[in-house]
């Protein structure tokens, strides 16, 4: 029975494992929760009503906060239950509800109290997953809920502010202010006097930011490597054991050691100014922001702490399209996603519509727009396309030298894609049906058409192509909404019309998300144009100053499979779902159906649709038209960032001023309301009742506000009042 403290609270997410991590899910979504974000959270109720029926997911979770914290006590029970002297000391000081991990080998703690920041301290040698240790968090963390309680704790979440101080100064005591405000010795001209050096940067890296797993974690991590070899100017060798200390205490979770020698190795590379902090004035505290944007940080990606989307899980990395982002990704500087996403769209592309997925009266076919949001320089975006062109050029030479067998001139992909079919430059959509056209022989003309109907549009500078979609009898939306449809396209211009029989059309996009705000009108948000694409944000994943290696990498592999897949894919033939993907189909479609509000939701209504393209392509590229869970989930992971990277995109607003105005006010209150007076007054009265009666109704309608009349107890009639949920 878990206390009625937190299962009143809004508070709640699910949990599954992503590569071997806890990540937290919105209950009302799917898709990835976050921390510093109350919308992704939601009611008890929700959260465990979700995990009854999904499959996937592993348990709930409660986020920590707004006075709620919590002391996660690590691999202090052994096989029998039995608990370390240690933890059983830290649980006897707190009279409050305790439970055992998930894991059932440590013990968490949940009470009400107040700590400045996380901290974690390792207090044994690793044996198993983790070693033995103690963490504190305030906030910015959630813990994994089992409700398994600890024996004899108490039953309810109470306030334990004074064992929670205690609790900390024991741990992590803080040194007396005078060895604070010493200086710290001068070291000697040689680097003899590196002991002192490495104290510096130890005290130097106590002041930067912990490293959390969906909020910038990743860069976090990269820039204190900068900082122990750039402006410390150490080795790997003297870097390294202090990487590690800092990764072990700073880090959630913390990286293997693979990864986190990798971010010391590509630190290493950078070139500019070093030992910038060994002079006089480096005394181990903070630089002013001025200082701390030096050369060792430069050039970082802006968007950083823009709550910029959670990194895509990894079973999106599902099968050669995996292998090609962990075989190109440590030589470029192109976002994984990016590549991910340019790889798929490009694989669709040569593929064609062989294969389709029949659903009623209509056949998908795993055809795609996908488009990559990020800075103009920082995003990369024409890096990762360099990437894949780059191996699909490779695929399409050797078609070229390929002698098919047998009858089919499809048993092998064609020759000349890359030179015949990938076109730029859209301003119209008869430009676009001209260059796929139908054969034509009447009494006006002849014309042998385009017989390959398959086409990658590539715009880099998507802003154009969605400026011609506004201008007036522009028809070139409309096409191409057709077009991600499968339709025959027509064209009835006077001087050359035309018609495009079964066309195959996927596109690659590139633009900015101040451009894409700008230019994106509010037609193309509702008429279908912006939710057939796969948006997804892309920024630069680390620096080269020296560049990558990419050309002298072994791809043949993987250029292999890539083409026996679209060899394969070019074979007419239905497919079908695994009864266990059907299974995990019907779990994941309500989620994918379940309304979203706003500008945001208009851009992602077509999550279904997506989903299915994306799971047919997982398959085709395994050369199976039977689609298995696994193709299903890289699926999945795949949308989800899309969908994160929309919200991102496009923000939280609702399509409705008054609505997006009176949410932000409730929120501001919460948990107190606000009267139908009050709301009134916000507007300053000069609002109808009926605007704010459909403005409420979209809040209700998406579950982000509710109304209750209450008693005011000052004799008059009962009040409404407005609250956020």
């Amino acid at each position: 029975m878990l206390p009625k403290t937190l299962t009143t609270e809004n508070r709640w997410v699910c949990w599954k494992f992503i590569a071997g991590r806890k990540v937290p899910i919105n209950a009302n979504t799917g898709s990835s929760a976050k921390v510093n974000d109350p919308t992704t959270w939601t009611t008890y109720e929700n959260a465990s009503g979700l995990l009854a029926t999904d499959r996937t997911l592993e348990g709930v979770g409660f986020m920590l906060g707004d006075g709620f914290a919590g002391v996660d006590l690590d691999a202090c029970l052994d096989e029998t239950g039995e608990i370390q002297p240690w933890a059983g000391d830290v649980i006897s000081t707190f009279p409050t509800y305790c439970e055992t991990s998930p894991s059932k080998t440590g013990v968490k703690i949940f009470l009400k109290g107040e700590v400045s920041k996380g901290r974690r301290k390792n207090l044994g040698v690793k044996t198993g997953d983790k070693a033995p240790g103690i963490e504190v968090y305030g906030g910015g963390r959630y813990f994994a809920v089992t409700g398994n309680a600890w024996k004899g704790c108490n039953p309810d979440v109470v306030d334990c502010q004074m064992p929670l101080d205690a609790l900390v100064q024991q741990y992590w005591p803080e040194p007396p202010a005078r060895l604070l405000d010493r200086p710290p010795a001068k070291e000697s001209s040689s680097r003899g006097g590196g002991i002192d050096i490495a104290e510096r940067a130890r005290r130097y890296l106590q002041e930067m930011p912990d490293a959390i797993e969906g909020q910038g974690g990743d860069l976090d991590t990269y820039k204190v490597a900068c900082v122990l070899v750039l402006d410390f100017d150490m080795t790997i060798d003297e870097a390294w054991p202090i990487l590690q200390e800092w990764n072990e205490s700073h880090c959630d979770p913390p990286w293997d050691d693979l990864r986190l020698r990798r971010k010391l190795d590509e630190a290493n590379k950078q070139g500019g100014e070093r030992g910038r902090l060994l002079n006089d004035a480096g005394n181990g505290e903070r630089p002013s922001a001025s200082v701390q944007g030096g050369l060792s940080l430069l050039d970082l990606p802006p968007d950083a702490e823009d709550d910029w989307p959670e990194p895509i899980a990894s079973e999106a990395f599902h099968g050669v399209a995996g292998e090609f982002v962990d075989a190109t990704l440590p030589e470029t500087e192109a976002d994984e996603a990016a590549l991910l996403f340019h790889f798929l769209t490009f694989a669709a592309a040569m593929m064609g519509r062989e294969r389709y997925f029949p659903i009623g009266g209509t056949s998908h076919h795993a055809r795609l727009f996908s488009v990559a949001v990020g800075g103009t320089a920082t995003g990369r975006k024409g890096t990762a396309l360099d990437c894949v062109s780059h191996v699909f050029r490779i695929v399409d030479s050797l078609a070229a030298s390929h002698e098919p067998d047998g009858d089919s001139a499809a048993s092998t992909p064609d020759d000349g894609f890359c030179k015949n079919n990938i076109v730029n430059g859209l301003t119209s959509g008869a430009g676009l049906i001209w260059a796929i056209r139908d054969a034509r022989d009447d009494d006006r003309k002849t014309d042998s058409g385009v017989q390959d109907k398959r086409l990658l549009v590539v715009e880099s500078e998507l802003g154009g192509v969605l400026r011609a979609c506004q201008r007036k009898e522009n028809d070139l939306s409309a096409v191409m909404r057709d077009s991600w449809d499968g339709k025959q396209l027509r064209s009835l211009a006077k001087q050359e019309p035309a018609t495009a029989s079964s066309p195959h059309i996927n596109l690659i996009g590139h633009i900015t998300r101040e451009e894409l705000r700008a230019t994106l009108s509010k037609v193309d948000t509702a008429n279908g144009f912006a939710n057939r694409i796969l948006w997804y944000c892309a920024r630069r994943s680390k620096l080269l100053p020296r560049g990558g290696l990419l050309h002298i990498l072994d791809l043949s592999g993987i250029v292999g499979r890539i083409r026996s897949a679209i060899a394969f894919a070019r074979q007419s033939g239905r497919m079908t779902r695994t009864d266990a993907a059907e299974a995990a189909w019907e779990v994941a479609y309500r989620m994918l159906t379940a309304p979203r509000p706003g500008v945001f939701g208009n851009v992602t209504t077509r999550a279904e649709a997506q989903t299915l393209r994306l799971s047919m392509l997982y398959a085709l590229l395994d050369e199976s038209n039977v689609i298995d869970v696994q193709h299903l989930q890289a699926a999945l992971a795949v949308w989800r960032y899309s969908e994160a990277s929309a919200r991102w995109t496009f923000g939280a607003s609702l399509g409705n001023s008054t609505a997006d105005e009176l949410l932000a006010a409730l929120r501001a209150v919460k948990p107190k309301g606000l009267t139908s007076t009050e709301v009134s007054a916000l507007f300053q009265r000069n609002r109808s009742a009926s605007l704010i009666r459909e403005a409420f109704g979209i809040l209700q309608r998406y579950g982000l506000a509710r109304c209750e009349t209450v008693n005011t107890g000052k004799g008059g009639r009962p009040a409404l009042v407005y609250f956020a949920t």
